[in-house]
């Protein structure tokens, strides 16, 4: 089952792999797993996408080009926004779904980055 969830981060978003850094105080045990888990599925690359760590500036900034799901959901968003109006005038509505807080969170932050 472990290996299950870690393939579904590794679907969603590069940034999920990386060490949660709640778990820093709270699970020290786990936070240092999942850094050197990220530094070995990320190896060379690791630098590129901002080290092993999710770090809440990172979130600022987060980069759609790490994850396909993102682009496709952030074309679809601008698609509906210049629409304007949606089945009976009334504005377009979204809802979105996912199995992973922070999945949320990082779709909440390209949602606010794309005003």
């Amino acid at each position: 089952m472990p290996l299950i969830t870690l393939l579904r981060k590794v679907a969603s978003h590069v940034d999920l792999i990386k060490a949660n850094p709640a778990d820093r105080h709270a699970n020290p045990g786990k936070f240092a797993w999942d850094c050197q888990l990220a530094q070995r599925l990320l190896g060379p690359d690791l630098d590129a996408v901002g080290g092993a760590v999710q770090e809440t500036a990172h979130m600022r900034q987060v980069d759609t080009a790490l994850c396909g799901k993102l682009t496709a959901l952030k074309a679809l968003l601008a698609e509906w926004a210049a629409d304007g109006k949606g089945a009976g005038g009334r504005p377009h509505k979204v809802l979105i779904f996912s199995n992973s807080v922070r999945m949320l969170r990082i779709i909440e932050r390209v949602a606010i980055n794309a005003g």
